[in-house]
């Protein structure tokens, strides 16, 4: 499972979620879950990091396309 600690800088929480194509993060502090952390989390709390969000999306979306493009050939 991967997971950030609470001691962590948002950026690289959203870093980690975006590299590991998650959503949601489990924040732990002393081997503990103490809560989690999602995209929409991070877009409130620093909305600059909006176009890592983006960006992330706009691959998901490009892969998705070039898949259903190979299953029509």
């Amino acid at each position: 499972v991967i997971t950030i600690t609470s001691e962590e800088d948002i950026y690289d929480a959203m870093l980690l979620m975006k590299d590991e194509v998650i959503r949601r993060l489990p924040v732990v502090s002393d081997k503990k879950i103490v809560g989690i952390l999602t995209y929409r989390d991070v877009l409130k709390i620093q909305p600059e990091l909006y176009t890592l969000f983006i960006e992330k999306f706009q691959i998901r979306e490009s892969e998705r396309k070039s898949r259903e493009l190979r299953r029509n050939l």
